[in-house]
Protein backbone atom coordinates (compact mmCIF):
# COMPACT_ATOMS: atom_id res chain seq x y z
CA UNK A 1 0.00 0.00 0.00
CA UNK A 2 1.06 3.39 -0.58
CA UNK A 3 2.75 5.44 1.77
CA UNK A 4 0.30 8.64 1.23
CA UNK A 5 -2.66 6.40 1.52
CA UNK A 6 -2.23 5.76 5.03
CA UNK A 7 0.37 7.98 6.73
CA UNK A 8 -2.53 10.09 8.72
CA UNK A 9 -3.62 7.05 10.15
CA UNK A 10 -0.24 6.43 11.47
CA UNK A 11 0.20 9.66 12.38
CA UNK A 12 -2.60 9.31 14.63
CA UNK A 13 -2.07 6.70 16.00
CA UNK A 14 1.19 7.46 17.09
CA UNK A 15 0.10 10.61 18.77
CA UNK A 16 -2.41 8.34 20.49
CA UNK A 17 0.12 6.35 21.55
CA UNK A 18 2.64 9.13 23.18
CA UNK A 19 -0.63 10.10 24.97
CA UNK A 20 -0.44 6.72 27.03
CA UNK A 21 3.41 6.32 26.80
CA UNK A 22 5.22 9.61 26.88
CA UNK A 23 8.40 8.05 26.46
CA UNK A 24 7.38 6.84 23.37
CA UNK A 25 10.34 7.94 20.65
CA UNK A 26 9.05 6.79 17.52
CA UNK A 27 7.91 9.63 15.29
CA UNK A 28 6.56 9.83 11.43
CA UNK A 29 9.85 9.36 9.71
CA UNK A 30 11.32 6.71 11.75
CA UNK A 31 8.40 4.74 11.28
CA UNK A 32 8.32 4.92 7.65
CA UNK A 33 12.06 4.11 7.83
CA UNK A 34 11.14 1.11 10.12
CA UNK A 35 8.50 0.01 7.10
CA UNK A 36 10.92 0.26 4.67
CA UNK A 37 13.53 -2.26 6.73
CA UNK A 38 10.52 -4.84 7.59
CA UNK A 39 9.56 -4.33 3.62
CA UNK A 40 13.31 -5.15 2.45
CA UNK A 41 14.03 -7.64 5.05
CA UNK A 42 10.75 -9.31 4.60
CA UNK A 43 10.79 -9.95 8.56
CA UNK A 44 9.52 -8.29 10.86
CA UNK A 45 11.27 -8.73 14.97
CA UNK A 46 9.99 -8.01 18.00
CA UNK A 47 12.62 -8.73 20.81
CA UNK A 48 11.18 -8.52 24.68
CA UNK A 49 9.05 -4.89 23.78
CA UNK A 50 5.88 -5.93 24.17
CA UNK A 51 6.22 -9.06 26.57
CA UNK A 52 9.90 -8.60 28.12
CA UNK A 53 10.09 -12.54 27.93
CA UNK A 54 8.83 -12.91 24.74
CA UNK A 55 10.45 -12.58 21.41
CA UNK A 56 8.95 -13.09 18.20
CA UNK A 57 9.62 -13.05 14.26
CA UNK A 58 6.53 -12.44 11.78
CA UNK A 59 6.95 -12.72 7.83
CA UNK A 60 4.34 -11.73 5.33
CA UNK A 61 2.23 -14.14 3.07
CA UNK A 62 1.81 -12.58 -0.39
CA UNK A 63 -1.17 -13.09 -3.21
CA UNK A 64 -1.41 -13.62 -7.14
CA UNK A 65 -1.54 -9.65 -6.94
CA UNK A 66 1.77 -9.19 -4.77
CA UNK A 67 -0.73 -7.87 -2.40
CA UNK A 68 0.15 -8.69 1.27
CA UNK A 69 -2.83 -11.30 2.54
CA UNK A 70 -1.16 -12.68 5.55
CA UNK A 71 1.33 -13.14 8.17
CA UNK A 72 3.11 -16.13 9.89
CA UNK A 73 4.58 -15.57 13.13
CA UNK A 74 6.64 -17.96 15.41
CA UNK A 75 7.12 -16.81 19.26
CA UNK A 76 9.32 -18.13 21.95
CA UNK A 77 10.97 -17.07 25.31
CA UNK A 78 13.29 -14.83 25.09
CA UNK A 79 16.29 -16.73 26.64
CA UNK A 80 15.76 -19.43 24.41
CA UNK A 81 14.25 -17.92 20.73
CA UNK A 82 16.91 -16.72 17.94
CA UNK A 83 14.82 -13.96 17.06
CA UNK A 84 17.77 -12.68 14.56
CA UNK A 85 16.31 -11.65 11.53
CA UNK A 86 19.35 -14.02 9.98
CA UNK A 87 19.04 -16.86 12.41
CA UNK A 88 18.02 -19.82 11.09
CA UNK A 89 14.03 -19.78 12.94
CA UNK A 90 13.61 -16.52 10.64
CA UNK A 91 15.16 -18.25 7.28
CA UNK A 92 12.64 -21.08 7.93
CA UNK A 93 10.04 -18.23 8.72
CA UNK A 94 10.87 -16.76 5.28
CA UNK A 95 10.69 -20.61 3.14
CA UNK A 96 7.54 -21.50 4.68
CA UNK A 97 5.75 -17.75 3.51
CA UNK A 98 7.21 -18.09 0.01
CA UNK A 99 6.32 -21.61 -0.28
CA UNK A 100 2.53 -20.19 0.98
CA UNK A 101 2.78 -17.25 -0.92
CA UNK A 102 3.79 -19.03 -4.54
CA UNK A 103 0.66 -21.57 -3.36
CA UNK A 104 -1.55 -18.59 -3.37
CA UNK A 105 -0.33 -17.18 -7.09
CA UNK A 106 2.65 -15.12 -5.86
CA UNK A 107 5.12 -14.84 -8.96
CA UNK A 108 7.66 -12.72 -7.05
CA UNK A 109 10.69 -14.36 -5.58
CA UNK A 110 11.25 -13.19 -1.81
CA UNK A 111 13.99 -14.23 0.24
Amino acid sequence: MPWEQFKETIRKELASLRKRDGDLRMDLPAYRQLLEKIRADLISQVDGTQLSSISALSAPVFDSGSRMVAAITALGPRELFDCSIQGQVAKALRAVCSQVSESLGCKAKVK
